[in-house]
């Protein structure tokens, strides 16, 4: 159950990536996805931490998350995860009515009940993910939005469309 200050949503997440749930639907997909020129993001071939946390939030606001609180949006923690290899990947949480919650790529859980997203991904360096795939390291890139609009049904239009 997602809720917002003025809708609740009742959706499973089998299908969704970290971003996918953090947007609140049962969806894989990648920041810049459903901005309006719809360019996903690819971190491959990317290196340095500053530079795929600009990208990645530039995309997450293309798509419509908000650098600033709106009387209806909740938050959305934001970060740089990297692999063995030197590999990047971003990651997401959100929050719901008390605590944090985030789901490990699109065949992991949902994980709910984190007092801290800053601590609690700091806590997965030296465990692997979902895929199998070994964290070394993490950057956190900030907080943003996610507003009443776009909901869960017109992302997977959008998307699919």
């Amino acid at each position: 159950m997602i809720k917002t200050n003025q809708r609740e949503y009742e959706v499973p997440f089998e299908n969704a990536n970290c971003y996918g749930y953090a947007w609140g639907t049962n969806y894989n997909f990648a920041p810049g996805s459903i901005g309006p020129d719809r360019e996903s993001i690819d971190l491959d071939g990317i290196s340095d931490v500053n530079e795929a946390a600009s990208i990645v939030m530039t995309a997450c606001k293309a798509d419509g998350l908000l650098p600033q609180q709106s009387a209806t949006a909740y938050q959305i923690a934001v970060f740089i995860n990297t692999y063995e290899g030197d590999r990047l990947d971003y990651h997401f949480y959100r929050h719901g009515p008390n605590k944090w919650s985030h789901k490990m790529s699109n065949t992991g859980q949902v994980e709910e009940g984190i007092n801290d997203p800053v601590a609690h991904n700091l806590g997965l360096i030296n465990t692997k993910d979902a895929n199998d795939d070994l964290i070394i390291g993490q950057h956190s890139c900030g907080i943003l939005y996610r507003p009443e609009a776009p909901t869960p049904e017109q992302i997977i239009e959008t998307l699919e469309g």
